[in-house]
């Protein structure tokens, strides 16, 4: 609708709290600033004609319901080692070795 039809059928019906000198630039001005925005109410068909917004799709409403619960795990459960000694798996460790041949040398070298 052009906006000085809606300017007209507001006068007439009363809906202006505020008419100026020019209440049609008043409208075009207010009308112009709707516009704007991403949450606009009014859309601009072409210069000068102003219609309603199209009404925002509704989203899918989110599943309420629970998954069913599996039958057998994905994964079997991770197992804790041995506390007996002889069932670790002992890793050979440099550092040992390392620091009983530093430890001979010094011995060596307090002699």
């Amino acid at each position: 609708m052009h906006f000085s039809e809606i300017v007209k059928r507001a006068v007439d019906r009363n809906l202006l709290s505020h008419v100026g000198r020019d209440p049609v630039a008043a409208m075009q001005a207010s009308l112009n600033a709707a516009v704007r925005g991403d949450s606009a109410l009014l859309v601009r068909s072409k210069p000068g004609y102003f219609s309603c917004a199209p009404a925002p799709r509704r989203r899918p409403r989110p599943n309420r319901r629970r998954p069913r619960p599996l039958r057998r795990p994905l994964h079997r459960p991770l197992r804790r080692p041995s506390s007996c000694p002889s069932r670790r798996r002992r890793l050979p460790r440099r550092s040992r070795t390392m620091s009983k041949l530093c430890s001979q040398k010094l011995k060596r070298i307090r002699c």
